[in-house]
């Protein structure tokens, strides 16, 4: 000590102190002693690492009222912060700092956004305790938490999203999941949109899916798909709809079923066809009603009618000129009352259909 006393070294002074004001263009404090009640301006704090070159290092920008350990060095130069000091709450210096085990790493503010280096490799970050991530090294798993979620690239956009309203007291906030994908990165639009959960206002619908022809804007709608919670489904395709099923296609309708369309309508059978009703009708609307052999028609009640003919009972149709027959036969069968003189017998199909099988259930 006397050595360094004669270079003119003096001992250094370390006493509490409180940040009273702080300069961020210029990263200076002043603070006032406890123990002094000095004021020191302009003065600097420490930091674990800083290097002048282009600004790296681990450091933070103090606040004012925060407690520090104000060191004089024993060089004469300029008083810095050396350390942070902790303040003294009922004999326990927690101040409300986050619950910690040993070796955890905390780095936060008074704003609730934080980054947890815990140990056994978990690191948590977050921006408040519905905004946050957790890494996980168990089966390498991350989780979100979170109460809206947005994820945008240049090739699209995810969201879940939480519909706030001032007014909703009811505590049911609409939820909805958006998936929006781009062809190009260069397009303005997405080229696909899958909605799923609560649409607008009372709207039922719980699932849309759009296609568009191009991601360009006023882009023609090729593909829409609508299902609703009730059960619905609608389906609006622009182009063609090929199905192809490996095994059997089943369907159940307790409703009407309608088929319509402005072309031609095939359908093809390499085994038995067949179609069963309470009333069978084949109608041309612009020639005759042709049916190619064989076809079997079974009917749960005595009507048959094809471009006005009729037969009483059920009827298995095997040859194409039995069917031209029966379907251009416009002579109505009527039965007799007992005791009425009954006309001329009907004259006999050609010789050709005496072999067309006529069964009655």
């Amino acid at each position: 000590m006397t050595a360094a006393t004669k270079q003119g070294l003096k001992a250094a002074m370390i006493q509490h102190g409180k940040v009273l004001d702080v300069d961020v263009d210029r990263y200076m404090l002043v603070v006032a002693t406890e123990f002094t009640k000095k004021i020191v301006s302009d003065i600097t704090f420490a930091s674990p690492y800083m290097h002048p070159a282009n600004g790296e290092g681990v450091y933070v920008m103090p606040e004012v009222g925060s407690l520090c350990w104000l060191c004089e060095p024993s060089d004469g130069g300029m008083p810095f912060v050396m350390a942070w000091s902790s303040a003294q709450d009922e004999g326990n210096f927690k101040a409300r700092k986050r619950d910690l085990n040993p070796g955890d790493i905390f780095l936060g503010t008074r704003d609730d956004n934080f980054l947890i280096l815990r140990r056994g490799g978990v690191v948590q970050i977050g921006g408040g305790p519905l905004s946050q991530r957790l890494y996980l090294p168990v089966n390498n798993a991350i989780r979100d938490f979170c109460e809206n979620y947005f994820l945008n690239t240049i090739g699209g956009d995810l969201e879940w999203t939480i519909q706030r309203s001032e007014t909703d007291t009811d505590g049911n906030r609409p939820a909805l999941l958006r998936l929006a994908a781009r062809q190009f990165a260069s397009d303005k639009n997405p080229l696909a949109e899958l909605k799923i959960g609560s649409h607008e206002g009372d709207d039922p619908t719980i699932l849309t899916l759009t296609i568009k022809e191009s991601g360009n804007d006023g882009a023609a709608t090729k593909i829409a798909l609508s299902l609703r919670k009730d059960g619905t489904v609608q389906w609006d395709i622009r182009k063609d709809l090929v199905l192809t099923i490996g095994g059997q296609l089943q369907a159940a309708v307790t409703g009407d079923v309608a088929l319509s369309t402005d072309g031609n309508m095939n359908l093809q059978a390499t085994q038995a066809f067949g179609a069963k009703g309470l009333t069978a009708n084949v109608e041309a609307t612009t020639g005759p009603a042709t049916v190619k052999s064989p076809v079997q028609v079974s009917l749960d009640a005595p009507q048959v009618n094809a471009g006005g003919a009729s037969a009483v009972t059920p009827v298995v149709m095997a040859t194409p000129t039995f069917l031209a027959w029966l379907f251009t036969h416009s002579h109505n069968i009527i039965v007799p009352v007992p005791g009425t003189p009954v006309g001329p017998p009907l004259p006999p199909p050609p010789a050709d259909l005496v072999s067309t099988v006529l069964k009655t259930k």
